[in-house]
């Protein structure tokens, strides 16, 4: 089966802003679902007007109205003065003291600062006018979507800036569709940034996403639809740890915006074991923390790696005993992965002794199993796998961890049949990159490849039945990790594509699936 991503986008031409009007569609409650209207016919000066010499402007709207945060929320660009803003009745009153620059096109942006009384609604509104005979026509027009989903992105700032001294020439936001259009504009060298920000002060902020193409600059001679959408992400933050919490006894749970080495582990100074650090992903872990690290009051969680952060944690360091719980799926189990016990505390050793399976179906001993344990994870296998189904009894005192011991265990456990499970034949060798690859049934990642040469079919057996599509991300570091852009590089994230065609796999097939990738 071949499998083709055809990635097509449609973009409706978005037409210039002959009249001061809502950018976007403002939600309001049962009564009134818009924002008040400005009134351009009957505006002094009108929209659009040339030649301007005055220092007020006044906008009629089509009803009451309440100003919103002025000072950050009127702005004018090129910024070349300070509003003042007042309302008489329906009327904005918009001054300043500034002497603007002739011959230059300046629009008034109200960036939601016009809001209906009764409801609450807001919208963004652009106010245009010349000091010269004539106003700048050209506009650029493009989408923004975020880099990791592919959705559009709403409300999106688009920050165009002059290239020589970077003072804002325009901006504007994106609709609920992703679509932005900055318009008024002249002939020019520039640099575009599209930012996420809440702010409003239209700078990049250090948790703020953001979207750019190339160095970001822009050579506008003529007006551009631009078809190849932004991306936008997060800029990757100097700090390591996004998230350290304690969830059971000994274990703190850790992720991370960079790989995590297992080696790079301290706790209160003193180095831990890379033993008693269990990778999830190479951006995340679970740390099993010795008692005889701990304190009894504060305790600090340190990585000292390429990258260096701490996290200040209070642990309880309570003797209890563990629990078992099942982690496979539906208490059916594929052979060749083994039995996954899960406790609740690192474990130290184990008496095999003291451990029995049984045949399910008719309770005969079975000898020849093995066992194999790493961190909490006790994992059974036996070999003869042609039971339908296992009976596992542990003994109490049977599994040892610091200072605590299990409690007796019996569970029954079925297996799947091979006709039961399909195989995935997954073919990549259109890369040419370093991949990761993420099986997905429905919106669930089920499973997660690294692929360092493409070249090879890879095989995924003992799929369950359903409909499987994929998720790439060409890993150009090969740090099996997303990264995303560095605006002070220039450096885009890491590509993602989606192939959302659904691949339906029935029990006992077989099928192949090709992945092309489409052009960047």
């Amino acid at each position: 089966m071949r499998l083709v991503r055809k990635q097509v986008l449609i973009i409706g031409l978005i037409g210039l802003l002959t009249s001061c009007a809502q950018i976007g569609t403002i939600s309001g409650g049962e009564k009134d679902f818009y924002a008040p209207k400005p009134d351009m016919e009957h505006a002094s000066p009108p929209n659009k007007s040339v030649s301007f010499s005055d220092k007020q402007i006044i906008i009629p709207f089509d009803e009451y109205f309440t100003i919103q945060n002025p000072g950050t929320s009127i702005r004018m660009v090129p910024p070349h003065a300070t509003i003042r803003s007042s309302f008489k009745g329906k009327k904005l009153i918009l001054q300043w003291d500034e002497e603007l620059q002739p011959n230059t096109t300046y629009s008034i942006f109200l960036d939601k600062a016009i809001r209906d009384i009764t409801e609450g609604n807001d919208s963004l509104i652009q106010y245009v006018f010349s000091t010269g005979p004539q106003i700048d026509t050209l506009s650029y027009s493009g989408q923004v979507l975020d880099a990791w989903s592919k959705k559009p992105m709403k409300n999106v700032y688009a920050v165009l800036r002059r290239d020589t001294d970077s003072s804002i020439v325009s901006y504007a936001q994106s609709d609920k569709s992703g679509f932005f259009n900055l318009t008024y504009l002249s002939e020019g060298n520039y640099t575009l940034l599209l930012i996420d920000e809440s702010l409003k002060d239209l700078k990049l902020g250090s948790d703020e996403a953001v979207a750019f193409k190339g160095n970001s600059t822009l050579t506008l001679d003529q007006s551009v639809l631009d078809t190849v959408p932004f991306l936008l992400s997060t800029p990757k933050e100097k700090a390591l740890f996004k998230d350290v919490s304690v969830f059971k006894n000994d274990m703190v749970s850790v992720s991370a915006t960079h790989k995590l080495n297992p080696n790079s582990f301290y706790m209160n100074h003193l180095p831990l074991d890379s033993s008693r650090v269990k990778m999830i992903r190479p951006d995340s872990a679970v740390v099993f923390i010795p008692a005889t690290s701990m304190r009894a009051d504060l305790n600090t969680l340190y990585y000292r790696g390429e990258q260096v952060d701490s996290a200040s944690l209070r642990i309880k360091n309570i003797a209890e005993t563990g629990s078992l719980t099942n982690k496979t799926r539906e208490q059916k189990i594929i052979g060749e992965e083994g039995i996954h016990l899960l406790f609740d505390a690192y474990i130290q050793h184990v008496d095999t002794a003291h451990i029995h399976v049984f045949n399910a179906v008719d309770s005969s001993v079975i000898d020849d199993f093995s066992i194999r344990y790493a961190h909490n994870d006790l994992q059974v296998f036996i070999p003869n796998i042609a039971v339908e189904s296992v009976i596992i009894m542990i003994d109490s005192n049977t599994v040892q961890g610091e200072g605590i011991v299990n409690t007796s265990f019996e569970k029954r456990f079925a297996y799947y049949k091979d006709r039961e499970l399909g195989t995935i034949v997954l073919k990549v060798n259109a890369f040419d990159k370093p991949l990761i690859v993420d099986v997905l049934n429905g919106n669930t990642a089920v499973e997660r490849l690294y692929i360092d040469t493409p070249q090879e079919p890879v095989k995924l057996i003992g799929l369950l039945p359903g409909e499987y599509s994929f998720r790439v991300i060409e890993d150009l570091n090969q740090n099996g990790i997303w990264n995303t852009c560095d605006p002070k590089t220039f450096e885009q994230a890491e590509r993602v594509l989606y192939f959302d065609s659904k691949n339906k796999l029935r029990a006992n097939w077989e099928i192949d699936v090709e992945l092309i990738p489409t052009a960047p």
